[in-house]
């Protein structure tokens, strides 16, 4: 049987395949990055506008194919080998400037394959993004706070927050079916677009 990691890692290249030619149609120059240790440090695009450079960190809703969903979650933190570990959002190794949410992924026929028929993409500038949860009473040190509380605490799903309003902005979200048992930060991809954190830029 096909591990879970590999069969991640080919419905990431056929849709970064997919995606290449959406971004051959943009205005500014995009590249792909193949380096791991790039990628790791969460650049998997670089857009060159005239002479600046922004890197760009892909994260595709893969897990919810068919799907369009109104939200997007952002890491907190996570556990690898048993090691309690922050999470993207706040990683300060990361060289990321935007992220390129990719959402409403659909099929194009039955299986993976096949490809794709078409997503949506939804550009966040990080800095802004912190900014915004920084006002909010979310910073770094809060999140960090309710980590701890929520693992020690019987409540995992959709935790609601005194700083969001979860019908509209957001909310907190333990996945514990999951090895990594991710702490994610869900929140509503039409308010980012509101606020001037986020921009659609495809379709």
């Amino acid at each position: 049987m096909e591990s879970k990691y590999n069969t991640d890692k080919l419905k990431e290249e056929i849709l970064g395949k997919y995606l290449d030619k959406i971004y051959d149609q943009f205005e500014y120059k995009l590249t792909r990055i193949s380096d791991h240790n790039s990628q790791m440090l969460g650049i998997d695009l670089i857009a060159e506008y005239g002479s600046i450079e922004y890197n760009i960190d892909e994260k595709a809703q893969l897990d919810y194919l068919n799907y369009d969903l109104p939200t997007f979650t952002f890491e907190v933190s996570y556990y690898k080998d048993g090691i309690h570990k922050e999470g993207w959002l706040h990683d300060g190794k990361k060289l990321t400037h935007y992220y390129f949410l990719i959402t409403s992924i659909h099929l194009h026929g039955k299986d993976i394959e096949d490809g794709f028929s078409g997503c949506k993409i939804t550009s966040v500038n990080k800095k802004k993004l912190i900014k915004f949860l920084d006002l909010k009473g979310l910073s770094k040190n809060r999140l960090n706070e309710l980590d701890i509380a929520i693992r020690n605490s019987n409540q995992k799903d959709n935790i609601l927050l005194q700083e969001l309003d979860p019908k509209k902005e957001g909310c907190l979200f333990l996945t514990e079916d999951k090895a990594e048992k991710p702490l994610n930060l869900k929140l509503y991809l039409s308010n980012l677009v509101r606020i001037g954190v986020a921009k659609e830029i495809y379709p």
